[in-house]
């Protein structure tokens, strides 16, 4: 039995705002860089192919490694920071656990209980004042709201408090670890330019193999996967179709469900924020037969499901024009 409540922490649904955790510059910093570093891997990329001499098999397998991970990175954040974490969408062991926390950190997405108490609050206040990342309600235009909600919140100067919306991970030893900033940015490095220089260098050998490896492995997946998971906070609160009755603006957008790995299924996440699977009523979902495949494994279990009956009650209700 599916339940549709958010599983934030909260003590008083009633309260607008509560007090938030404070961010210093040093973090606006660390966020523009995660920003600005990986979009500097699209016109470099453009350079290497057309001054590089990269064999037509080995621009293949650079994509190749590119997109599983990407994969890795993608998967990390629907399945692990927000269906298992964020949600508690079903239950695996503790090292599969770990290591969705790890895969999701090389996402440049932030430490783990950052990412789940600013999600958290989203769901408890969506698209009213308190949600993080709203394009509605910020007193904004529709293009600045859009943009707010895109990137523009993660600049601001207040976070949703971990010792409110992520009280469970911090009691976790391993969470408290791997969301360290020194831990945190230890993974960020070896990520974008560590792993992707070793893959590089074994595709194409030398510094050539090494610096097409960072742009290409690192610096543009890392921009491509960020961008299409900013798209979830922005295009799916504007754009799309709105299946289920929800208290908020969130849609479904079908043409950004396989770059989503299925998380643009948005209203329905919205209608039942703690199923496994997003893709109600025939979307595309990923995630959902990644969490299937665990399940399959037996790395996954007591897989929150939505009945047919539980989804035709909270259909939307559409009325004659």
């Amino acid at each position: 039995m599916a339940t549709t409540a958010p599983v934030a922490q909260t003590e008083d649904r009633a309260e607008a705002d509560p007090v938030a955790d404070r961010v210093g510059w040093g973090h606006k910093l660390s966020v523009l860089a995660g920003l600005v570093v990986p979009a500097l891997g699209v016109p470099a990329l453009a350079w290497i192919l057309t001054h590089n001499a990269l064999s037509v098999s080995e621009i293949v397998l650079m994509e190749v490694a590119a997109a599983l991970y990407y994969l890795v990175g993608g998967f990390g954040i629907t399945v692990g920071y927000h269906r298992h974490f964020t949600h508690r969408s079903f239950k695996a062991p503790n090292w599969v656990r770990y290591g969705l926390a790890v895969a999701a950190a090389t996402a440049l997405q932030g430490p783990i209980i950052r990412w789940v108490a600013d999600h958290r609050k989203h769901h408890d206040f969506s698209d009213e004042i308190g949600d993080p990342h709203s394009p509605h309600g910020h007193g904004l235009g529709k293009v600045a709201g859009f943009f707010h909600a895109h990137m523009g919140w993660l600049f601001k100067n207040a976070k949703a408090p971990a010792k409110r919306y992520a009280k469970d991970l911090e009691k976790d030893p391993f969470m408290r670890w791997i969301s360290d900033q020194r831990i945190y940015l230890l993974i960020v490095l070896v990520s974008l330019f560590g792993f992707p220089a070793a893959i590089g260098v074994a595709i194409h050998g030398g510094l050539d193999g090494a610096l097409d490896g960072i742009v290409w492995i690192g610096l543009v997946r890392t921009f491509f996967l960020l961008q299409f998971t900013f798209c979830i906070n922005s295009v799916c609160h504007c754009f799309g179709k709105q299946t289920f009755q929800t208290d908020d603006e969130s849609r479904d957008v079908w043409w950004l469900r396989w770059l989503t790995l299925g998380e643009s299924n948005h209203n329905a996440h919205h209608a039942f924020p703690t199923s496994f699977r997003h893709g109600l009523r025939g979307g595309i979902d990923l995630s959902a037969l990644f969490i299937l495949a665990l399940e399959k494994v037996g790395l996954a279990k007591e897989l929150v499901r939505v009945s047919p009956e539980e989804q035709t009650q909270k259909l939307k209700v559409r009325t004659a024009p």
